[in-house]
């Protein structure tokens, strides 16, 4: 009888422990959602580790407010950023480099000079490297 409590106390605990470390859903994206909301969301997705989902949500913010000079700088920026940290140097590039000759069209003072600089660097930081190799699935399994 003993044994049978203390197992299924157990069972308990163990299933508290996993339900409260359980992830919160990704906020759904409504008509209302402001742009800066948007950006939160992605920038708190990255910081959890879903990469995917913070590109999809950059994705959004230029599909819905890519009209928006300075917002659509700060989501190429940030799909840049995103893609130098994870070792896609020839997207990141792509994108870094966008973000640098829009700036060159642009008057001064008419989008923020942040983004300028933090792409020039990036562009810098990517230089000369080339693309990590990408493990297959059969690779992983395997231990390659």
């Amino acid at each position: 009888m003993k044994t049978s409590r203390l197992f299924i106390g157990i069972i308990i605990g163990i299933s508290l422990a996993l339900s409260s470390c359980a992830s919160t859903p990704d906020p759904e994206i409504t008509d209302s959602t402001t742009p800066r909301e948007i950006i939160q969301y992605a920038q708190t997705s990255y910081d959890k580790g879903k990469t995917q989902k913070a590109l999809e949500y950059y994705d959004i913010l230029i599909k819905r407010f890519g009209t928006n000079t300075a917002l659509y700088v700060e989501a190429k920026y940030e799909i840049g950023h995103i893609q130098m940290k994870e070792k896609y140097y020839s997207k990141a590039r792509v994108n870094l480099q966008e973000v640098v000759d829009i700036y060159s069209g642009a008057r001064n003072g008419s989008i923020p000079g942040a983004f300028y600089i933090l792409a020039k660097n990036d562009l810098e930081k990517c230089e000369g490297k080339k693309d990590a190799p990408r493990l297959t699935f059969w690779d992983k399994l395997l231990g390659k």
